[in-house]
């Protein structure tokens, strides 16, 4: 396993030169690599450490082994010696209690070493882990992840195609709304027209008799002023007529040729206009009305028309 760490390192350090600047996809698959390195490391490093502490309590057993069997020959050449000497003989019991402690120590013995057995296995397990892992990133960072920068190429034209297109279908949306608003405004004023003249038609279609001579009346009440004037803008005209009359009469009359050409003396615009009305020259048009004025049996015609 050390060996094959060592390889690694050694390739690693032998590779390519690392560029200054390199892509964010590049630069996180090295930060991953160096990470599962630096796992690799230091689980190799435990192991080492596991293995020398295995070679310690070997050695460490081997020389409790060695002291064992040295205190078990001096206790036997003291048995041996107190025996010579008269001393109290070793009974089975005490031979049977040194042997439990020593299959004790034994047993405990056996069992830290299976243990270390397997924290090593574990160790081994979970290095060919990392070393996987770290051929899976490396493959990937020589070939996956030029597909996947190509892929998301891909995926970001097809993002910005999809927001162009949902640009361009916003402002047709937009022109759409405002013309069905204005389209819709349209309608509904030509609607509302219609349905003004379609009420004031249903009104005057199904109005009684007493209301529609008020609203006669009322038309007739606005037209009133108009007549009014129009009347009384005829009689002045009559009563300037008839005063020229009599000054006409009263004045000396103007020779026969002259008569219809121009009133006697400097007049007014409406005296004038009178003057030409009863010479016969000027005719106001409408309806005529007859006018005897003093004991003459003249009829001086004039029609008026406002």
């Amino acid at each position: 396993m050390e060996s094959t760490g060592k390889a690694n390192k050694k390739d690693m350090a032998d590779g390519p030169p690392k560029e200054a600047k390199m892509p964010i996809s590049e630069a996180l698959l090295e930060y991953h690599q160096q990470i599962k390195e630096n796992s690799v490391e230091r689980y190799m490093f435990q192991i080492k450490k596991l293995r020398e502490k295995n070679q310690k309590y070997q050695e460490r057993n081997q020389r409790l082994k060695e002291e064992q069997n040295w205190q078990i020959k001096s206790l036997l050449k003291e048995l041996s010696e107190e025996k010579s000497d008269g001393s109290p003989v070793v009974t089975r019991e005490d031979v049977e209690e040194a042997m439990k402690e020593k299959w004790k120590f034994e047993r405990d013995k056996e069992k830290n070493l299976k243990d270390m057995r397997v924290q090593i296995s574990n160790a081994e397990k979970s290095f060919l882990q990392k070393l996987g892992e770290k051929e899976y990133w490396e493959e990937y960072k020589n070939v996956g992840s030029l597909q996947h920068a190509k892929l998301i190429a891909s995926l970001q034209n097809d993002i910005k195609k999809v927001k162009d297109n949902a640009h361009r279908m916003s402002e047709q949306y937009k022109l759409t709304l405002e013309d069905a608003k204005k389209r819709i405004n349209r309608e509904t004023l030509f609607q509302l027209d219609q349905r003004k003249e379609w009420s004031t038609q249903n009104a005057i279609k199904y109005i009684d008799r007493s209301n529609y001579r008020e609203i006669w009346e009322n038309d007739w009440l606005k037209k009133e002023p108009a007549s009014s004037f129009r009347n009384v803008f005829r009689q002045s005209l009559i009563n300037r007529a008839e005063g020229l009359y009599y000054l006409k009469a009263l004045l000396p009359l103007a020779p026969p040729h002259q008569l219809g050409r121009s009133p006697p003396g400097p007049l007014s615009l409406l005296e004038t206009t009178a003057w030409l009305a009863l010479s016969g020259l000027l005719d106001f048009g409408g309806r005529s009305r007859g006018i005897k004025v003093g004991s003459h049996s003249r009829e001086a015609d004039l029609k008026f028309t406002m």
